[in-house]
């Protein structure tokens, strides 16, 4: 599985390098082979980094309408939905949506508590929590897209964020910042969640 991560890993920045562009990072993103590179990454991370993190923050959440946005394999969604939370996901990516989809068919026993919607516009004041794991590192106007999600979220309701602002050689697709992002989650309206490691609670 590590070797099939690094080569996921690898073959997506040589995809960056030929096909990439901070012009139009949505094309890229939307590629069929970008989304089968990525199947491989987020399999390994969601089995190894992802999954202690997932298991403190999501193991008690039930009954929430929940948005998981850049939802990836679906790993987050699923185990949500199988612990009876109704979960909207948005994925760009159509590889990235199909393999969710399967791993769906397999899991949830035909319920409808999980599906896909689109994530330019978003419903205000409607979720209880808000999943965006690894996802504003991606985007040309993160801010933009961090007001967009806290304002999703009804008032004490809970983010589950995390960033890696670092561009390498094997994520060159990521933005690098200079902004002091914990402080732009605070100006966004987001509180730390004391004991929750990177959950934040909407307060204004």
């Amino acid at each position: 599985l590590h070797m099939a991560m690094t080569a996921g890993r690898r073959g997506l920045a040589a995809l960056w390098h030929k096909f990439g562009s901070f012009d139009d990072e949505t094309a890229w993103y939307e590629r069929e082979d970008v989304g089968k590179h990525y199947v491989l990454d987020l399999a390994f991370w969601h089995t190894t980094q992802l999954a202690p993190v997932l298991a403190g923050a999501l193991e008690d959440v039930k009954g929430q309408r929940v948005l998981d946005f850049g939802s990836g394999i679906g790993t987050s969604a699923l185990m949500l939905a199988m612990q009876g939370n109704t979960v909207d996901c948005v994925e760009i990516n159509p590889e990235l949506r199909k393999f969710t989809e399967y791993r769906m068919g397999k899991h949830l026993n035909g319920k409808r508590s999980m599906r896909f919607i689109s994530g330019s516009t978003l419903p205000t004041k409607t979720y209880d929590m808000v999943i965006a794991l690894d996802i504003f590192e991606h985007l040309p106007d993160p801010l933009a897209k961090l007001l967009q999600l806290t304002a999703a979220l009804k008032p004490g309701g809970q983010m589950l964020t995390h960033s890696d602002w670092k561009a390498d050689e094997l994520h060159p697709m990521h933005h690098e910042t200079d902004m002091d992002w914990e402080k732009e989650l605070l100006d966004a309206g987001l509180r730390p969640v004391k004991g929750r490691r990177f959950m934040y609670e909407r307060v204004a």
